[in-house]
């Protein structure tokens, strides 16, 4: 007997043949439907502007789609509201762009100034027509990336324009996959600067002579990037010169003996203490020297503390402690120099200000160089002094290439100190560096057959160097040192000293940067008991 029933396999079957077909209709037009609004409001919101109003009151031309009635100009066009228009009469992205009418040169941004947009790069609204096609796309025919409209700020905006938003990136960035360019004026471009440490350290082993010291030997270890801190950690340190490198500062060893002079120094230097603007400066030193009349023995320190006010100003302040040890005096005639006998402690604080403009320290044809100091001495006796020293330096004439310089230097140097100065802190004059064609330190009162100087100097020179070979290695100088060492603050004609001369200044690189001198000083105007000597030499010039 047949059954009215089918089977249930039969019944299934039915159902996917009935409903399958109404889920893909469903479906198909739930995509549709999202794919519509979507390329709809991509078209509006991948632009982000802001029509003109005359865009929006000018009739679109024939064959072009033509922006709904309600679109405002301070309104941004919704979904719904452009849902409402058919899609035949939808706007392609080229003919939205190509209604956008040329923005001026200037547009007002938020606060009502001006922003010039001139040399800005191009934006939706101030690219041409060929470019304004391709806008969207992020690139152009040639390969070249055009802005996107979309990258500005939108509170920047303002009509038919966008603000440039001067290499900030927008709120508005776009998709993860999208380059977000940064804005740069037209005149900057990236440098790869490659930088290797100069020589810091220099080792010296020499020897030199001169008129004011005899012979001498020279060790001198000098290095500018010290760092007192960086230990060496393996015998690697010192092999590689890590060890005590890196920290920019300053050390200094010296080893002077000699046969007149011995100077032994150790130095070290912060040029920024703490990462500031001053700089501090330690320093132990041994020196003993044999003068004419005594021979005097120097054992101490200094500490200074200083700071650049600008590339040509500074201040320093600091103090100088020392055991001065006078011993074997020529003749004991003179109450001064028998009162400074044996051992004396000798402590000085000083100030001072310098003002360097010279454009070589050591041969030096153009600028000044101003030292004003105060000093206070203190221990077993106690004494004001103060120095003041101006070296002008001008040029004359120099070649079209800069070489062949002549230059006038003028120069004066005053000093004062208290009537309770010390026999080895008063003023002496004479030698190459105060007053040429005289023995160095020839010049100054005398007190029973013993040159015991004075506690006031005032020494000048005028000189003019010139050129003598093409090359500037050998130069030629004309000068004239006047000025005297007196016991008072007083000028007498009768002590006046004038020396007129000449000399050559002799360039060496093996020597460094200070050349050689040779002077040959003439003294007009003497006073009794000068000692006089008419050739000086000497190594290292600096005046």
């Amino acid at each position: 007997m047949k059954s009215d029933t089918m089977p249930l396999c039969n019944i299934h079957s039915i159902r996917q043949s009935v409903e399958l077909p109404m889920i893909t209709k469903f479906f198909g037009c739930l995509l549709i439907a999202m794919l519509a609004t979507g390329c709809q409001l991509g078209s509006i919101n991948r632009a982000h502007f802001v029509p003109s109003p005359e865009l929006i009151k000018q009739p679109a031309p024939h064959g072009d789609s033509s922006l709904p009635e309600n679109f405002s100009s301070n309104e941004s066009l919704s979904s719904n509201e452009y849902s409402q228009s058919n899609s035949s009469n939808l706007m392609d992205e080229k003919n939205l762009v190509r209604k956008i009418p040329v923005a001026p040169q200037t547009s007002t941004a938020v606060g009502g100034s001006p922003v010039s947009l001139a040399n800005q790069p191009p934006t939706l609204s101030t690219m041409s027509q060929d470019d304004q096609g391709r806008s969207f796309n992020g690139s152009s025919s040639n390969g070249g990336f055009v802005q996107q409209a979309a990258y500005q700020y939108p509170e920047l905006s303002a009509q038919g324009s966008t603000v440039p938003s001067f290499g900030l990136p927008s709120p508005n960035i776009g998709a993860p996959d999208q380059y977000n360019p940064l804005q740069f004026p037209q005149n900057y471009a990236d440098l790869d600067i490659i930088l290797q440490e100069t020589q810091t350290g220099r080792f010296q082993i020499g020897g030199a002579y001169n008129s004011d010291n005899g012979l001498v030997g020279q060790f001198i270890i000098d290095e500018r990037n010290f760092d007192i801190r960086r230990f060496p950690r393996s015998t690697q340190d010192i092999m590689d010169q890590t060890a005590f490198r890196g920290g920019g500062q300053g050390f200094r060893m010296e080893l002077v003996p000699g046969n007149i002079v011995q100077r032994y120094l150790v130095s070290w230097s912060e040029p920024y203490l703490f990462n500031t603007d001053w700089s501090f400066s330690a320093s132990g030193y041994y020196f003993d020297r044999i003068f004419f009349d005594w021979s005097e023995r120097r054992i101490g320190g200094r500490i200074g503390l200083g700071r650049r006010l600008n590339q040509d100003i500074s201040i320093t302040t600091g103090l100088r402690m020392e055991n001065v040890s006078v011993r074997n005096p020529r003749l004991n005639t003179s109450p001064t120099l028998n009162n400074a006998l044996g051992r004396n402690e000798l402590y000085i604080g000083s100030v001072g200000l310098i003002r360097d403009t010279r454009d070589n320290q050591f041969m030096a044809t153009a600028g000044d160089f101003f030292s004003a100091t105060f000093s206070l001495g203190f221990g077993e006796v106690t004494f004001p002094r103060g120095e003041l020293e101006y070296r002008r330096y001008r040029l004359l004439y120099e070649r079209p290439d800069g070489s062949g310089r002549h230059t006038l230097t003028m120069g004066t140097r005053l000093g004062i100190s208290g009537d309770n100065t010390p026999v080895y802190e008063n003023f002496f004059a004479g030698g190459f560096s105060s007053l040429r064609g005289f023995e160095f330190r020839g010049v100054g009162p005398m007190e029973g057959g013993i040159r015991v100087g004075g506690p006031f100097e005032w020494i000048n020179t005028a000189e003019y160097m010139f050129p003598v070979t093409a090359d500037d290695m050998v130069k030629g100088v004309l000068f004239v040192d006047f000025g005297t060492v007196e016991d008072s603050m007083k000028l007498r004609s009768d002590s006046f000293r004038v020396a007129p001369g000449f000399g050559f200044r002799v360039h060496m690189p093996a020597f460094g940067p200070a050349p050689l001198a040779f002077d040959f000083g003439f003294p007009t105007s003497l006073a009794p008991g000068d000692e006089r000597r008419t050739f000086s030499f000497f190594v290292g010039a600096q005046r």
